[in-house]
């Protein structure tokens, strides 16, 4: 009873802690190490949940706009520093170390868990928010007040260099993930590491594009429809996270159509940077 009380406060406090993540100011929820909180039960099966919960809303507020208020203006409440930041930042950076150590599951596992899959699909939308957001924590050349400074001036050191070589795997290990409702979230931070020029130049990034392309490639055949379709295999393990996720037609085809939208357009925008590596991959799959 004791330890069912505990759990129940717990989940009680994350709930009051994720509507404060969304509008309480960043120097006071990393300031008061809320992050690495969260990183300390998302270990636990029984607080995982919202607490990965509350980071997703917490990464979804880049770093870079502490001290702003929501309209964008500077808050004059609360002053910040270079050093306020970067400790948010190196917060991130632990955070991505944790994620990428956290076994997800086996696909047999999440098909027969309910509560697995829900942590894998909310761990997935995490990473991409982390990505999208807060790419300036891998970014040397990144301002914490929005402004650029030379790469030359700041070139990368091993932390940064390995966090992002930590980051970009953990990416496409859950861009290959037989589940197109996980699958699906990191395509967004992909889009927006490719667009940031500092990182995409970054070794880490650079030698993971191969594999990227030929994973978007292999993702493009229709494998992930579900049973209920007459052409879909019902065999594939795609096929049975689908089923999980969709009971009709409809909701199923616009959802697809999404993920092979973003999929091709990743494709696109590789082979800009790269027509060679891209033309590659293409053989590779289709032999």
């Amino acid at each position: 009873e004791d330890v069912l009380a505990l759990v129940q406060l717990l989940d009680a406090s994350l709930q009051l802690l994720q509507s404060m993540c969304q509008w309480v100011s960043l120097q006071l929820l990393y300031g008061n190490e809320v992050v690495p909180l969260c990183c300390m039960l998302v270990g636990d099966p029984d607080t995982r949940v919202r607490a990965c919960e509350c980071v997703y809303l917490l990464a979804q507020r880049s770093v870079d706009g502490m001290g702003k208020a929501h309209s964008g203006k500077p808050n004059m409440d609360d002053e910040v520093t270079t050093a306020q930041v970067e400790h948010a930042k190196a917060q991130l950076r632990t955070l991505v170390a944790l994620l990428a150590a956290t076994p997800l599951g086996t696909a047999e596992f999440l098909l027969e868990n309910e509560d697995a899959y829900r942590f894998a699909k909310r761990v997935s939308q995490l990473v991409a928010a982390i990505g999208e957001q807060q790419v300036t924590i891998f970014d040397p050349a990144g301002g914490y007040n929005g402004e650029v400074a030379s790469v030359t001036k700041r070139p990368p050191g091993p932390e940064l260099d390995g966090a992002l070589a930590t980051y970009t795997q953990l990416v496409l290990t859950i861009a290959a993930h037989p589940s197109a409702s996980v699958a699906i979230s990191p395509l967004r931070a992909i889009r927006a590491m490719l667009r940031n020029e500092a990182v995409r130049a970054r070794a880490p990034f650079a030698e993971v594009l191969p594999s990227l392309v030929h994973l978007l490639l292999s993702k493009l055949p229709r494998v992930y429809e579900p049973a209920f379709l007459r052409d879909a295999d019902a065999e594939h393990v795609s096929a049975k996270f689908s089923e999980l996720d969709f009971d009709e037609e409809d909701g199923f085809r616009a959802f697809y159509g999404v993920f092979r939208a973003a999929s091709t357009q990743l494709i696109q925008e590789v082979t800009k940077i790269d027509p060679l590596m891209a033309m590659e991959a293409a053989q590779q799959i289709a032999t």
